[in-house]
């Protein structure tokens, strides 16, 4: 019997890209496998866009959701869904006519309890007023060959939140992803290294499959890659600083890897290399970003069973 498999979109107003997104993923998908959009709207446009194809095809749900947060809504989908697989792409992608059936290829073949594919984008797709230089790959990948990662690795370059799939039982494992590191949480982002480290430290692995590819929007301006850029520094600091106050040392050496690659050694190349001051800014913004985020998350609670913040609202509930 095919495997049961649940693709999770995660969106928030972007009717505009959620159509094209859904319609892909139904391309690809099996009969066995199930669409949901969890959706954080503030309108009821992409409430209309997807009803639309709730109307014509039954593996299609829409989640409205009030929280705001992408690891709320990704944890939101996982709670309403029971597929073996979970696979997750984002709402300005489109996926391979493959995909589906290429993630659970990996996960046949493989020991690994998640999977990361490849994320393309181009200047073939740039639309105007979108940011570009040489150096600048926001959100994409550039391995060609399949990688393996090792349990208790602290190499976190296996891919990004828009093209991976996880086996259900591990998402049980570590209590799904958490709820204050990701794109509109309190922490900001960081939720796809952040699981994918919790998931190595639980002796599981990971890896990386070229053959599974999704189609990355490179629709973002220079202010929105500053602002990208200052989230996921925020939130690998916040992270690392989680890691230490767990007893978890290696968190010490991601961080010093996340300050090396990415603010010094793009600052030096900014500088040297490339001489565009655009750079320079980037390695700066992901050299200082991340102490604030250490800041900010020290006084925020932790349930160190599994390495997770927890969740404000409901800490001060209970």
């Amino acid at each position: 019997m095919s495997p049961t498999v649940d693709v999770i979109i995660v969106t928030r107003d972007r009717s505009h890209l959620i159509g094209k997104a859904v319609e892909s993923v139904l391309t690809a998908a099996t009969p066995q496998t199930m669409v949901t959009i969890v959706d954080q709207s503030s309108d009821s446009a992409t409430a209309e866009v997807v009803g639309h194809f709730c109307a014509q095809d039954e593996r299609v749900v829409y989640l409205p959701i009030e929280s705001k947060g992408s690891s709320l809504a990704r944890n939101a989908g996982i709670a309403e869904t029971s597929g073996q697989f979970v696979l997750f792409t984002d709402d300005d992608c489109v996926v391979a006519g493959d995909w589906v059936t290429s993630m659970i290829a990996e996960f046949d073949m493989s020991s690994s309890s998640a999977v990361f594919g490849a994320l393309r984008g181009g200047d073939t797709d740039r639309p105007e007023g979108a940011a570009a230089a040489p150096w600048l790959g926001v959100a994409v990948t550039s391995a060609t060959e399949r990688i393996e990662f090792a349990p208790n690795t602290t190499d976190l370059g296996f891919g990004h939140g828009a093209n991976m799939g996880f086996r259900r039982t591990a998402l049980d494992e570590v209590n799904n992803f958490d709820p204050m590191l990701g794109v509109g949480c309190a922490l900001r982002s960081w939720p796809e290294r952040d699981i994918g480290f919790r998931l190595l430290r639980s002796g599981h692995r990971i890896s990386f499959t070229p053959s599974s590819v999704v189609q990355h929007n490179q629709w973002r301006s220079w202010d929105d890659v500053y602002a990208a850029h200052r989230n996921y520094a925020f939130g690998a600091g916040a992270a690392a600083a989680k890691y230490v106050r767990c007893r978890e040392w290696k968190g010490l050496r991601v961080l010093r890897d996340w300050l090396v690659h990415l603010g010094v050694r793009q600052i030096v190349s900014g500088v040297i290399r490339w001489r565009d001051p655009r750079k320079v800014r980037i390695g700066l913004i992901d050299l200082f970003y991340p102490a604030l985020g250490a800041w900010r998350s020290r006084s925020v609670p932790i349930d160190r069973e599994h390495c997770q913040y927890l969740d404000r609202r409901t800490s001060e509930a209970e």
